[in-house]
């Protein structure tokens, strides 16, 4: 239920032998990042969601054919993925090969240019779109949602067990104290931005500081921490 109304783009929707492959997983194989394959398809979406994330950002455009990702967030993208083959050096490679600020001389053996090349060119690198160049939410599911607005509001005339989707604070502690059953017997599960409570989600800056939203992820935190810090 926590992925309702969701668009997941997976490995095979980036790139796959019919459609021709993505940029990243052309780079995964250039530098030689793919031993036994196992955790290919994760570091890939690792390496996407990286890059979109980046070219959210308000950093100044990079160079023709880079992200706006930085060398040192290349390096953190895998944080929450494991390889047991390749020691990670290539991976990392392949992420930093997107960076606007990578040395590019400094990138490991790969199929784009030779050993040793004093001046490598960027432009044998895989072609990259800014902003990922694929996410696109499908209008079926913006229909979806539309429709649903109205019908699921949270109504606290429902049976006692079922699924809730308040969208407010409001409605969230109307629908806890209706009487409909006790604190212990519900599981509160934070869903998403889109069709769960936004205010949880919400970033505020105030002249005293920043408020957070209880359900803002780490790494949104500390995105918008690094901005205010500069």
């Amino acid at each position: 239920m926590t992925i309702h109304f969701y668009s997941i783009i997976t490995t095979e929707g980036l790139g796959n032998t019919k459609d021709g492959f993505h940029s990243i997983q052309k780079r995964m194989s250039g530098f030689h990042a793919s031993q036994c394959g196992f955790c290919t398809p994760g570091m890939c979406m690792s390496i996407f969601s990286s890059l979109v994330n980046a070219d959210k950002s308000k950093k100044p455009a990079p160079p023709k054919g880079f992200s706006k990702l930085s060398v040192s967030e290349a390096e953190r993208s895998f944080l929450g993925n494991m390889c047991r083959c390749t020691g990670y050096r290539p991976i990392v490679d392949a992420c930093k090969s997107f960076a606007s600020d990578v040395d590019l001389e400094d990138l490991g053996l790969n199929i784009f240019w030779k050993k040793g090349d004093k001046h490598p060119d960027p432009t044998k690198l895989p072609s990259y779109t800014l902003g990922g160049g694929i996410c696109t939410f499908p209008d079926f599911l913006k229909s979806e949602i539309k429709s649903s607005l109205d019908f699921n509001d949270a109504s606290i005339s429902g049976p006692r067990e079922g699924w809730y989707c308040p969208k407010s604070i409001k409605q969230y502690y109307k629908l806890v104290n209706s009487g409909l059953f006790s604190e212990s017997s519900v599981k509160v599960v934070v869903g998403n931005t889109s069709t769960g409570i936004p205010e949880l989600s919400a970033i505020v800056r105030k002249d005293k500081g920043i408020e957070i939203g209880a359900a803002t992820s780490i790494s949104r935190s500390i995105e918008i921490l690094n901005q205010e810090s500069e």
